[in-house]
């Protein structure tokens, strides 16, 4: 498949049922993530809603990455409210299971660090990832994230547990 023309962008809120459609695709391709088909607990209003929160938040962002019209992707840096908590960011991913292993994930994961570096206020990048979600973990390691801490059991599956580790960059000095 031909990525060449990848459009990686934020999205408007017009786009929520296209991305309501997009995440309950994604959402029965794997089990790498923390809900599965049907467990998307926003509807299209609630996509509007976070849209709008997220492009007018001081250290947040969300992202599409969009192919022929269709949206292949989805990412996005979730700063927090609280001062004492501000400085960092979670970050998540999906990508459409069509499209593994193209590249488009370091590209979304490289556009969001760079995002995140010109942020006045984020200066550190957590996120987590089931342990057994080997190719994610090494393209984490390969910008830089750092292995923080595991949490025991704590992702269920079909009734059987995963850990997940914590990851984390520091992306400014602080």
């Amino acid at each position: 498949m031909n990525i060449k023309h990848l459009n990686i962008r934020i999205p408007l809120e017009r786009e929520s049922e296209k991305i309501l459609h997009y995440v309950n695709h994604v959402a029965g391709e794997t089990d790498f993530l923390t809900f599965g088909k049907g467990e998307y607990p926003l509807d299209s209003n609630g996509i509007k809603k976070s849209i709008r929160n997220l492009s007018s938040s001081k250290n947040s962002i969300m992202l599409i990455a969009e192919l022929d019209n269709q949206i292949i992707g989805l990412a996005s840096i979730k700063g927090y409210d609280k001062i004492r908590m501000d400085h960092v960011g979670d970050l998540g991913i999906t990508i459409m299971k069509d499209y593994w292993g193209q590249g488009i994930g370091k590209q979304m994961v490289d556009f969001l660090l760079k995002w995140a570096k010109n942020n006045e206020f984020l200066y550190k990048v957590n996120l987590k990832v089931r342990h057994d979600n080997v190719k994610a973990i090494k393209i984490y390691k390969d910008f830089g994230f750092a292995k923080e801490g595991v949490l025991l059991d704590d992702f269920k599956v079909n009734n059987i547990y995963y850990n997940h580790i914590l990851m984390g960059i520091k992306i400014k000095t602080l």
